[in-house]
Formats: structure tokens, sequence, C-alpha cells
């Protein structure tokens, strides 16, 4: 029972399991509930999460509001609005800011509050996580409980680590080096929700870790391949058709998902990712 929930205390985090204060991740994630039910529900969204910002758009719009995509923001404003790269400015009393804290302070340059910005940048922003999307010919078949369509595909699937796979995992991705095997969480949103892909493909969605943000040697450019195949590997040790149920996959390490999605990295990153995200305030609630 420890070995199957140890996953939860440290997902998406760059902390081992042995770490104090861990437990305040497995809180998190099963504080919440879902449509009035028991505590830790999680689902999916219909046509995927990207319709959520749909969604969004469009009561900002129905409330009255101006949309505006593709303009970088160059500072934030405070009672004023914000300045765009061109020099153009967006009037607004109040800016809410999706960017993350480190590009939210940057933004808001001699504004922001110097105790709220030391504490801002003494937060470790360093991933330890691969994200692998995978289009699948069928669902997994789990060796231990057979069946392309079964009610576990429906859940939130983990593939355990031993306590001490936990241990040194961690520490190898500490040094900058690939472990010999990932815990990996996966979602088949498929299962649910059969429109986000072709009739009769499925996706597969991997969450996993651990993986070094920065290698001792080499780069995500020379290790995508492997780390992408470490957490397939990982996988298919407890499936009868896993790699051959794959028609394609992804391989996403930490440095590609801060550029994809304009996340801060580790300290060395930062100046980089400030530039990158400049535009996220006023963008990432509009339609593309």
């Amino acid at each position: 029972m420890q070995i199957a929930y140890m996953g939860q205390g440290v997902v998406g985090t760059f902390a081992s399991p042995y770490d104090p204060g861990t437990a305040s991740i497995y809180f998190h994630h099963y504080c919440g509930r879902l449509d009035g039910g028991e505590p830790g529900g999680w689902g999916y969204v219909t046509g995927g999460m990207g319709t959520v910002s749909f969604l969004i758009h469009d009561a900002a719009i129905e409330a009255g509001a101006v949309v505006a995509a593709g303009v970088p923001v160059s500072r934030i404003l405070p009672g004023e609005g914000v300045e765009l790269a061109g020099g153009d400015r967006i009037q607004a009393p109040v800016v809410v800011s999706n960017a993350d804290p480190i590009v939210t302070s940057r933004l808001l340059g001699d504004s922001a509050d110097a105790g709220w910005r030391r504490r801002v940048e003494a937060v470790p922003m360093r991933s330890c996580t691969v994200k692998v999307n995978a289009a699948l010919a069928e669902l997994p078949n789990f060796k231990a409980r057979p069946g392309t369509r079964m009610p576990h595909h429906l859940a939130t699937i983990n593939t355990p680590l031993t306590k001490a796979e936990w241990k040194e995992c961690y520490a190898d991705a500490v040094a900058g080096r690939l472990p010999k095997r990932l815990w990996t969480e996966i979602y088949l949103q498929t299962a649910y929700d059969p429109s986000v892909a072709p009739a009769g493909r499925h996706i597969m969605s991997v969450f996993s870790q651990y993986v070094p943000h920065t290698f001792a040697q080499g780069d995500w450019d020379t290790h995508r391949a492997a780390a992408g195949k470490l957490v397939i590997d990982s996988i298919g040790r407890f499936c009868s058709n896993i790699p051959d149920a794959i028609l394609d996959m992804e391989t996403l390490g930490p440095p590609d998902v801060e550029a994809k999605v304009g996340l801060t990295g580790d300290t060395s990153s930062r100046a980089s990712a400030c530039r990158r995200t400049c535009g996220a305030i006023v963008s990432n609630t509009a339609r593309r």
C-alpha cells in the first residue's frame, strides 16, 4: 500500500518521498471534490483541456470583455493596465497575471514589492518530470488485469517503484543522469471521450519522474529518445501490448514544457523564460 501511494506525495515535485513535507503534496491532490463527490475526484474535459480556454474566452466576450491575442506584454503597470512590446497600452484598473511568479515579478519591475520579490526569487522552480503523449492502436492490456476496455482504464493509473528505487532514481536525477526506471502516471482520456482521437484509436498521456532538468553530460536533444523509451519500458513491463500498440509518441523534457507553455525553469534559464512568456497575460484565454 505504501508503494502504491508514494507517488502521490511527490508527483510534480523534485523531492524524494523520504523528504519531510511531501505529505502536503498528497493532500493538495486529494482535497478537492468534483461535482460534489468524494474527496480526490478528478475529471476530463470533453473535447480536451483546450476547451476550457475556449469557454473562458466565450464567457468573457459575453460579459463584454475585449480579448487580445498575439500581443506580447512588456510591462505590468499596477492600477493602469499593461504596456505592450510595441509601446501601446491596454487600460485596466486590475491586472490578473497567469504568468508564473518569476515572470510576473519581472514584468512588474520596480513596481513589485521588494519583500514579495525576494520570496518569489527564493522559490525553487526545477522540474523533474518528463511528459509523453502517445497515439495508441488500442488501450494498454495490463497483465495483472487483462483486457483493453476495462473499468481500470477509466482511472488514473500509476506504475510503481520499490522503496529502494524511489531513493536511487531520485539520486540519479539530482546527479544529472537518467535513472534505470521511472514512476509513471497514466491518463487515457479516450476511454471516456473518444472524440479526441480517430475512430478506434486512443491517446495515452504519461506524467513521469524523476528525470534531470539539466543533464550532467549532454542535453535533452541528445537524451530525449532514451528518456521516452525509459518511460515506455517502465509501463511496458506491466503490459502485454506496450510498446506494440504505440502508433506515434512525443517526449517532452522539462525545458521543452517550459518553452511550450511559458514556464520559468531553474535559475539559469529564468532570464530567457521571462522573455519567452511576456505575452502570456493577454493571450492565454483567447481562441486560437
